[in-house]
């Protein structure tokens, strides 16, 4: 491969009509094996411009090429290119499949490359704890890789794989080596995606306030780069969620999403859609709320992702709940998803669907039901406001189960943890907004007060 050629390989993740322009001209008087990159090159750059079915196109007669010229390394290469752009497509079985045999061609630096894309892509499907071992035999097998960014990037992603199903501590572990080594190497960029995972996992560990600092920080860092902070639009609108910041969640979500449509990216398009399902349940907003989770769930059920559709699902129970529209068929509907969230290491998203389980059955006088929900749940993988609605669900059993004094115990218990985390947040406005939170704690406790007579 030549320079040029390997200039304009990376050409088409920084300047992709660029390359594309220049791959073009250049391909009806290359050899077959420069033929073969230069059609790399264009897959690359339309994958980059969201052109994905140009893009597969390319990549595919590039594959054809290489196997024709009995090239390990193009193959390989063209290989682990192709299983990226159908990844874009939702095509996961097929991509998995094209990056396991850029696994068996390749070597060296370039086989840990091919093992850290299979990890990555197990995530992306949804997959977390096969993505988890995947990224652990990765990192393994870069003990000796001369390229030192293959392992900060393996240590980041894990990282990121780490924080999405709860292990934050080791989430946090893997991320400060890779911050440590990037600002060791003089990778600036890199460094400061390492503070925006800081700032994410601090928003996933309910340090609302700590998150929004360090999100500050790293967009400080982007600009020290001449970079603009817009991509981390969907992480913040996490953690203005965590913070009750609806309206503002909403709004960046859907500006998310659409950006994402508008790219042909489906697959962010559908994990933003999830973003503006919750901001508007947050808000209120149910209606569109459930809109926002169908239209996510209809996605995810096209890309083979059923983690992700589980989460999308239970979005639009926790919809119908508050629309008044559940029956007894969406009780054992979201104990499914449930049960398949855990087993695909989505430890919230299981949690969360038991807690929407148990409210369905007290609204449907199912207090045995709803009992045996709530002893399921493990309340540490809940989030702030999901935590206060478990406490609601709590004192409303035992309430009905005519044991006032206990209710009101439960109810006692998620005011001082919501005065402690409010405590914390240095501004009325966020104090004000996590309020939201457990209004309905407060008005049930209220009520129990009076009937029972107790100042």
């Amino acid at each position: 491969m030549s320079d040029s050629t390997e200039d304009l390989l990376a050409q088409a993740f920084t300047d992709p009509i660029g390359a594309l322009t220049t791959a073009s001209a250049r391909l009806d008087h290359a050899d077959n094996s420069e033929r073969c990159e230069l059609l790399r090159v264009m897959g690359n750059a339309c994958r980059e411009l969201r052109r994905t079915d140009e893009s597969i196109a390319h990549l595919d007669e590039s594959l054809g090429l290489a196997v024709s010229l009995g090239d390990r390394r193009l193959e390989g290469n063209a290989a682990m290119s192709l299983a990226a752009s159908l990844s874009y497509q939702g095509e996961f079985a097929r991509s998995l499949d094209t990056v396991a045999r850029a696994i068996d061609l390749l070597q060296g630096d370039d086989h840990v490359v091919a093992m850290s894309q299979r990890a990555g892509l197990l995530q992306r499907a949804g997959r977390q704890l096969e993505a988890l071992d995947a990224f652990s035999e990765a990192l393994d097998a870069a003990a000796g890789v001369e390229d030192q960014t293959i392992l900060g990037d393996l240590w980041m992603n894990r990282g990121v794989l780490h924080g999405f199903i709860g292990n934050i501590a080791d989430a946090e572990a893997d991320t400060q080596n890779a911050l440590d080594l990037f600002e060791e190497m003089g990778w600036m960029k890199r460094a400061a995606d390492m503070q925006h995972n800081l700032a994410w996992l601090a928003g996933r560990r309910g340090d609302v306030v700590g998150a929004l600092r360090q999100f500050d920080l790293a967009e400080q860092a982007y600009e020290r780069c001449g970079l603009t902070g817009a991509s981390v639009f969907p992480d913040r609108c996490e953690v203005l969620l965590a913070a009750g910041l609806a309206r503002e969640a909403l709004a960046l979500a859907e500006r998310s999403a659409l950006g994402f449509a508008n790219q042909g990216d489906d697959v962010d398009a559908a994990e933003s859609l999830l973003l503006v399902a919750r901001s508007a349940l947050l808000g209120g907003e149910n209606d569109r709320a459930l809109d926002a989770s169908e239209r996510a769930a209809a996605l995810f059920g096209e890309q083979d992702r059923a983690g992700w559709q589980a989460d999308a699902i239970a979005l639009g129970l926790d919809a119908r709940l508050r629309l008044d529209r559940v029956e007894s068929s969406d009780r054992a509907q979201a104990i499914s998803i449930a049960k398949d969230a855990r087993r695909a290491g989505l430890r919230s998203v299981s949690a969360g669907a038991r807690l929407i389980a148990a409210e369905i059955a007290f609204l449907l006088a199912d207090l045995e039901s709803c009992a045996a929900d709530v002893a399921s749940i493990e309340a540490t993988h809940l989030g702030t406001a999901d935590r206060y609605r478990l406490d609601l669900v709590r004192a409303r059993l035992a309430a009905a189960r005519g044991r006032p004094t206990d209710a009101l115990r439960l109810c006692e218990h998620g005011l001082r943890d919501f005065a402690d985390v409010s405590a914390a947040l240095g501004g009325t406005e966020l104090r004000a907004h996590l309020a939201r939170h457990v209004e309905k704690l407060v008005d049930f406790a209220t009520g129990i007060a009076l009937k029972t007579s107790d100042p």
